[in-house]
């Protein structure tokens, strides 16, 4: 045997007992961001946050591309009965940026994988921004259920009384840490919806109201219409015009005070 096939099939002998990784070329190495496998294909280093634990870091035949945070999508295909609402980049509600990983939101949207609605206004100062989860929680007086699971005490929320199958719920006067919710709400069991933790709302300040808490609260009164011994607290009592910017009843002709409490008298 030759010297040159000597070399030949020496070489022929190292090469096939080297790593598989050694002998592969991908391309830049994969930027040390993956490792280099077979057909010198780059498969990228997963991500470490417990968010989108298991879900790429980095993408590209190169590894070069840095991920964004990953989200619940708002809106999906279900590949199952119960499927949807897969693991996406900015939760398909904002743009990556593949240079940085930091997902540009879009209009509405708002967190670091635009998974949650901005309150609108950031309710103008008047109020705190909410969960819808969290607001359900802190009118435990309209959702009694929620206030039994042990949802935190509420400025100004009245007693409910007991009923056959549900216990007595004493007033509150405690200001509570209302973002520090259970994940129950409506009644214990029922289904949890997906986005009740995504769509936020303005808890509005006592003498404030609307989406963005921009308007001001005029008197309450009982409607003169209801039948005796029912009581309803509506704008101006029903007899007047409220006026939103400046919080006054503008009565109607007959009524007068505050809340319109008062009937003029016909001699």
């Amino acid at each position: 045997m030759s010297k040159v096939a000597l070399f030949c099939v020496s070489a022929l002998v190292l090469l096939a007992w080297m790593p598989q990784d050694v002998r592969a070329y991908c391309p830049n190495g994969c930027n040390a961001q993956g490792t280099c496998g077979k057909n010198d294909k780059c498969t990228c280093y997963l991500r470490q946050d417990e968010e989108a634990l298991g879900y790429p870091a980095y993408k590209g035949a190169d590894c070069s591309m840095r991920t964004c945070p990953y989200g619940d999508a708002w809106v999906s295909v279900p590949m199952t009965t119960n499927g949807g609402h897969d693991k996406v980049e900015c939760s398909n509600r904002g743009n990556c940026d593949y240079s940085t990983g930091h997902c540009t939101c879009f209009a509405g949207y708002e967190g670091k994988a635009c998974e949650r609605t901005e309150c609108p206004n950031n309710c103008n100062g008047r109020g705190i921004c909410l969960t819808l989860e969290a607001i359900i929680a802190a009118s435990p007086a309209k959702f009694v259920s929620a206030a039994i699971a042990g949802v935190p005490a509420v400025v100004g929320v009245p007693a409910v009384p007991a009923t056959p199958s549900t216990p007595a719920v004493p007033a509150v006067i405690a200001v509570p840490a209302v973002l520090a919710v259970p994940a129950v709400y409506y009644s214990p069991g029922d289904y949890m919806a997906w986005d009740a933790i995504k769509h936020m709302g303005c808890y509005c300040d006592q003498g404030y109201r609307g989406p963005d808490c921009s308007l001001k609260e005029c008197p309450s009164g009982a409607d003169v219409l209801l039948a005796h011994g029912n009581v309803q607290g509506r704008d101006c009592g029903g007899r007047g015009k409220c006026n939103y910017e400046s919080g006054d009843c503008e009565c109607f002709p007959g009524y007068y005070g505050t809340s319109c409490e008062s009937q003029t008298t016909v001699h």
